[in-house]
């Protein structure tokens, strides 16, 4: 799983891979579990990146809290949603991870590699940032300015 994926000292290009592979299970169980708990839908829109953001700043008060939560929905399936969102909203973008460069800052992370940009977008990095702003539209905000750069 993610939280394992990233405490380990090293990942295979296999492991990322089976990480991908569970995708959509487990966006069909993050899209579950959300509804369940905010009784709202998410759609991958951009807007619905606010929808989450509120949702995280009403449940987890700190970025501890958020890092370490075993309650209500895995950190996990925050990234996979964050990330799919930026993946689809963004043209020719691809999941990718970096598992051969340990000094860089997104080692062993899973990032959205956007088409033509030297910069991944880490969506663990986004969801704890969000936390530590506490705007409740920040990472919309990153993505439409993504978008704007992609014009």
């Amino acid at each position: 799983a993610y939280r394992e994926m990233v405490n380990m000292e090293k990942i295979s290009r296999e492991e990322f891979e089976e990480w991908l592979f569970l995708m959509l299970d487990k966006l069909e169980e993050f899209e579950n579990q959300f509804s369940k708990n905010s009784l709202k839908k998410l759609d991958y829109s951009i807007q619905s990146l606010d929808v989450l953001e509120k949702w995280i700043l009403e449940n987890f008060m700190s970025i501890d809290e958020l890092l370490e939560s075993t309650k209500k929905i895995d950190l996990d399936l925050f990234v996979r949603y964050v990330g799919e969102t930026f993946r689809r909203n963004l043209k020719d973008s691809k999941w990718d991870t970096d598992i051969e460069i340990p000094q860089n800052a997104y080692y062993n992370y899973p990032v959205i590699v956007p088409k033509n940009k030297p910069i991944p977008i880490a969506p663990h990095t986004l969801l704890t940032a969000s936390v530590k702003r506490k705007k409740g539209n920040f990472m919309s905000t990153i993505l439409r300015n993504v978008i704007m750069d992609e014009e």
